[in-house]
């Protein structure tokens, strides 16, 4: 038989099928294209968006998100553990918030060119089995680089949110998306608390196998719930076009523009305070232990639990715009508060935690209700472009945070997180609800019945 690459190609197939890792890969692949019958798509009759599903999806972006936090309370006891210095470690949640940079840009896309079930599935399955890695790895480099693969596979409340976005009724968008929004803040929540309180008791490893079980029961529940939807944006065409079109959706939407920077600085002050505060509380007056503080994350709970209720009455009555500005006051409220009397009082940290953590979802309501609006046939690229910035915002705050709290302490650290929400104003002002001038413009003079 004539050499030629085909055959070559085919026989590597053969070779890789008769192999035991190959079965099982193929297994695995063949298990993750298989569509129950139930979640099969019928365009005669398609499967309706459910409040189930709705939470079924919150619930994945949740433990999806979690996965981006577990180590920030317990790097002292990494260090402890890896026996090496606390600089050393210093670098995981960086390396984790870089990993899923990288997946924002070129995974999310995907979400508008790709059917939803398979990638998400598949997505959820790598998070699920890289999540066994920090519960079994000796050594730190090797624990670094899992932590970077890691960021770039947990990406699912990404793609969850342009989905609910997408399939969401225009009446009922806002609350679809709120309960995302608050789903995500929940798994923050999860992680911070579930990692600090089982590390106080019992080894740090424990956390990531209660992960790696966590996310396969998600696994296992979309792949037996999730519809298997059709491809939104058939006409968008090659992969490296969709990236560049993400890029030229600033140019082509003001209101991305003006919601992206709105997000970027109400993200900088939520992660400002959070970086802060366990500093802040760890010394006088208050001494806590790590095990008294990481219940304090429960403080936003509250705010997380009323904000879809909330946020669908307000988009429902105001236009994007007002809702950011009514936000904006919530923040501006509760920072000045934690300014003037967390040093003295806990009841400024918690004022400032819930007050500040319900303006920025709040905000991220509106914000999202609007760039959907704006590219329709999109919702993946436009949230990508849109997150993405949002988490450079994230990472300004635990930057500027950590620095200023080291640096001048408290006071200054939320000074700048006060500065960060006038910043936030100056740019919903930019493009005012009355401006008719633009996307942003007409986005938020629109709206029918709507006021202003």
């Amino acid at each position: 038989m004539p050499y030629s690459i085909a055959t070559e190609t085919l026989t590597g197939v053969e070779k890789l099928k008769r192999t035991c890792l190959g079965k099982l890969v193929l297994s695995v692949a063949k298990f993750l294209a298989w569509t129950p019958h139930r979640a099969r798509y019928d365009e005669a009759k398609p499967p309706k968006f459910t409040l189930a599903l709705n939470i079924l999806y919150g619930f994945a972006g949740a433990f999806s998100s979690a996965n981006l936090y577990y180590t920030n309370p317990i790097l002292n006891v990494l260090a402890k553990d890896f026996h090496v210095p606390i600089a050393m470690v210093a670098n995981i949640p960086a390396l984790i918030q870089v990993g899923y940079a990288l997946g924002l840009i070129f995974i999310c896309p995907l979400g508008d060119q790709v059917r939803r079930r398979p990638l998400v599935l598949g997505l959820t399955f790598a998070a699920a089995t890289l999540t066994m890695g920090p519960a079994l790895i000796p050594h730190l480099p090797s624990f670094q680089a899992n932590q970077f693969f890691i960021g770039i596979v947990v990406i699912t409340s990404q793609i969850m949110s342009a989905l609910v976005g997408d399939l969401a009724a225009p009446e009922r968008r806002a609350s679809s998306l709120a309960i995302v929004t608050s789903s995500m803040q929940c798994g923050v929540i999860f992680a911070r608390l579930i990692s600090g309180i089982m590390t106080q008791y019992v080894s740090w490893r424990n956390v990531y196998w209660l992960s790696t079980a966590m996310q396969y029961l998600i696994f296992a529940l979309l792949w037996l719930l999730m519809p298997d939807y059709p491809v939104t944006n058939k006409n968008s065409g090659p992969y490296y076009r969709l990236l560049i079109k993400m890029v030229q959706m600033f140019s082509k939407h003001p209101v991305l523009v003006q919601a992206s920077v709105i997000s970027f600085f109400m993200s900088a002050v939520f992660t400002s305070f959070w970086t802060s505060v366990t500093f802040l509380l760890s010394k006088p007056p208050f001494n806590f232990n790590p095990i008294h503080i990481a219940p304090f994350a429960l403080v936003s709970v509250p705010t997380m639990l009323l904000n879809p209720v909330y946020s669908r009455r307000l988009t429902d009555r105001f236009t994007p715009t007002v809702v950011v500005f009514l936000a904006l006051g919530y923040a501006l409220f509760g920072v000045s508060m934690g300014m003037a009397i967390a040093p003295i009082s806990i009841a400024g940290a918690i004022l400032q935690a819930m007050f500040a953590d319900f303006g920025r979802q709040t905000s991220q309501v509106a914000n999202r209700a609007a760039i959907y609006a704006a590219e329709p046939t999109a919702k993946s690229s436009i949230n990508t472009a849109y997150m993405f910035v949002t988490f450079m915002g994230q990472v300004t705050g635990t930057f500027t945070g950590a620095q200023l709290m080291a640096w001048k302490g408290w006071r200054v650290a939320d000074l700048s997180a006060l500065v960060m929400v006038f910043l936030a104003a100056a740019a919903a002002l930019a493009r005012g609800p009355r401006e008719r001038a633009g996307s942003a413009g007409r986005g938020a003079c629109s709206g029918g019945k709507k006021r202003w």
